[in-house]
């Protein structure tokens, strides 16, 4: 019996090892095609990863906070920057809804992101295509980073996709205005949790 406990201690130490090299050989790779993740957000952070959360205004007076997380995707996407990541829309009526993000930058980036334009796209993953089948919501967010910060606007995204009331728009998208700006800070999910539960 010791023995078999020994082997199978042994396999899982192996296993470990495979894992971390594995781990490692990744964070090189990224370090090699994508030096700018370790960088997101102005300063250098180990894990090539970065998240924040910011509420935006509607004209019909509700408010909506967006939490995103983004780490590298593949290591070239046409030449540019390419993220992907989860993403969360907390409406007026203090739904949370889940979603899938990608982002797009600039070609050859260096280590700095400062300065420089980002387009992120999000939609619903979490609904079948019968119950759901656009994705909807689907938000366009596009801006700058600043710092630790991303300087968006929504493209008209938000009165395209909730009614005035804040529900999801079930219906036929109309034509897209009232372009609300939002900040994303970086922040964690918490602070994102916090926001969400004391929008009035």
């Amino acid at each position: 019996m010791s023995r078999s406990r020994t082997g199978c201690f042994g396999s899982l130490v192996r296993l470990v090892v495979v894992l971390a090299l594995c781990g490692a050989g990744l964070l090189v790779t990224i370090a090699v095609f994508a030096p700018w993740a370790y960088y997101l957000g102005g300063k250098f952070h180990f894990l090539p990863y970065w998240q924040g959360w910011g509420t935006m205004k509607a004209k019909s007076g509700g408010e909506y906070v967006v939490y995103l997380s983004m780490q590298p995707g593949s290591p070239t996407r046409l030449g540019s920057a390419y993220l992907n990541g989860d993403a969360y829309i907390c409406t007026p009526r203090h739904v949370r809804i889940r979603l899938k993000m990608n982002a797009l930058m600039g070609r050859n980036l260096g280590r700095s992101t400062e300065g420089q334009a980002i387009s992120v796209h999000m939609y619903n993953r979490t609904l079948s295509r019968a119950i759901n089948p656009v994705s909807r919501p689907s938000i366009n967010l596009r801006g700058r980073w600043t710092g630790n910060s991303i300087e968006m606007t929504d493209g008209g995204s938000i009165y395209q996709e909730f009614l005035a009331d804040g529900s999801l728009n079930r219906g036929k998208l109309p034509a897209a205005r009232d372009t609300l700006p939002v900040t994303i800070n970086g922040g964690t999910m918490s602070g994102f949790d916090a926001a969400c539960g004391g929008m009035r």
